[in-house]
């Protein structure tokens, strides 16, 4: 999980699918107000009522780029639209719910309500939706044209931003593409480079060499994030 500060707010870019993190965001944001406050690189359809669908914000306050996918996504593969539930986890209607279900649903089951109630179907009518999840793999092959457009984005709010926290990435060897979006931000302009910090539980090769090697400028710090943050508020008590 990487999070980078930029002039207008704060943008998490993150590898993983999980919503853990965020959840605690959607929650201050009273869940269904973050599709007016939160940019996540791509356009979003909500899941209730009419199906609005919300353009990227102009001036957002958060940016929340997921570049292999999110449990609390759907697409629809006929208008292109991705549901994101801000309130949990969908992803498990695609399974459910998808073209392989068909062959056993058995009747008066709670799946044949939840298929009855179109609980996998999209608002231009549709169905089954399907889940954006990029498996962990040595070679990730991202084709998505969604995920192809957040990771443009991701790699835009990097260039932009002048502060870079990595926080518990490891940077493994498999993960090309993200080393690339890497190097192309970070050499961004001449002579200018972001502040980096990279947070690990513990200071431990191969990590430490990986990231001397990537970035000979960086600021290298154990103990989690917790202890950064408390680290950081003991600064700035004593400022």
């Amino acid at each position: 999980m990487d999070l980078a500060r930029v002039e207008e707010g704060v943008t998490l870019i993150s590898t993983n699918y999980d919503i853990e993190v965020e959840q605690g965001l959607y929650s201050k944001l009273h869940y269904y107000n973050v599709f007016t406050q939160v940019d996540f690189g791509t356009r979003v359809r909500d899941p209730s009522g009419p199906g609005t669908i919300y353009n990227r914000p102009s001036n957002p306050s958060y940016r929340i780029f997921k570049l292999h996918g999110s449990l609390n996504w759907l697409r629809c593969s006929v208008c292109d639209n991705l549901y994101l539930n801000p309130a949990g986890a969908v992803a498990y209607l695609s399974f459910l719910l998808g073209e392989d279900s068909k062959r056993y649903r058995p009747p008066n089951s709670w799946l044949e309500q939840l298929y009855t109630n179109g609980a996998n179907q999209c608002h231009c009518g549709y169905q089954p939706l399907r889940h954006v999840i990029v498996a962990p793999s040595f070679v990730r092959d991202v084709r998505d044209p969604i995920l192809l457009e957040i990771w443009r984005n991701a790699l835009e709010a990097l260039r932009a931003a002048n502060r870079w926290i990595i926080v518990g990435y490891s940077l493994p060897p498999e993960d090309v593409a993200i080393r690339s979006m890497f190097l192309r931000a970070y050499h961004r302009r001449d002579n200018e480079r972001p502040e980096i910090v990279v947070i690990q539980e513990a200071k431990k090769e191969p990590e430490i060499s990986r990231y001397r090697h990537l970035f000979p400028r960086h600021t290298y710090k154990a103990g989690g994030f917790d202890g950064y943050l408390n680290s950081m508020a003991t600064a700035g008590s004593s400022d």
